[in-house]
């Protein structure tokens, strides 16, 4: 079984959509995966009581039980298991579940601000000894001088890896949030739907 953690100490990055469309895409690819979320605001455990499909099937708990969890979800058979986070003041919580993850994934808008707060994420991951990735999230569409600017910035200042291409700034992702869907279900045909087939394209290259 495999653990990605969706890391993000600064709010509106758009963690726990991510969480949600990659665990839909997931399952569709017969890829058995659980959602653990350990953010007080369960806001992925909302998106799933929306939802009308069984799957992905989601657990909202305490960071304390996250290693009890992860033991039974390999004990049941899981694939993968994806931990959605808390925010800035669940630092304890996201190390926890740094350190128990097979892979640690760190959206973030592409703004000035967003770009600097980043290292209060990179932190946490490195400290639980793990080399996360960044993706570059709500990137404005055929945006690619600014994301390979992004890229360099990140890579060169930050010293971390960044996700080869990035996720756009698409309606069907704020659509899917509210309707308890992936983007790629509430547009099957969309650009955003491709985004999240190569997200999970590439994340099965990193971590399989």
């Amino acid at each position: 079984m495999k653990t990605i953690t969706i890391l993000s100490q600064k709010g509106g990055t758009g963690k726990t959509t991510i969480a949600a469309a990659l665990s839909v895409e997931a399952e569709k690819n017969n890829i058995q995966t659980l959602v653990i979320d350990i953010d007080p605001q369960a806001s992925i455990t909302k998106w799933g009581e929306r939802r009308e499909a069984k799957t992905p099937f989601i657990i909202s708990a305490q960071a304390e039980r996250l290693e009890h969890l992860l033991n039974e979800a390999q004990k049941t058979g899981a694939d993968w298991t994806v931990i959605d986070t808390p925010g800035k003041s669940g630092d304890a919580a996201a190390l926890k579940a740094a350190r128990l993850s097979d892979f640690v994934l760190i959206p973030t808008r592409p703004s000035a601000h967003d770009i600097h707060a980043i290292s209060d994420s990179i932190d946490i991951a490195l400290l639980a000894k793990k080399n996360p990735y960044v993706l570059l999230n709500a990137v404005p569409p055929n945006a690619g001088r600014l994301f390979d600017e992004l890229r360099r910035v990140l890579e060169e200042n930050y010293k971390v890896p960044v996700v080869p291409f990035y996720l756009a700034h698409r309606s069907a992702y704020m659509h899917s949030a509210l309707t308890g869907q992936g983007a790629q279900e509430y547009d099957p045909a969309g650009k955003a739907a491709d985004e999240i087939r190569r997200l999970l394209d590439w994340l099965r290259l990193m971590i399989d």
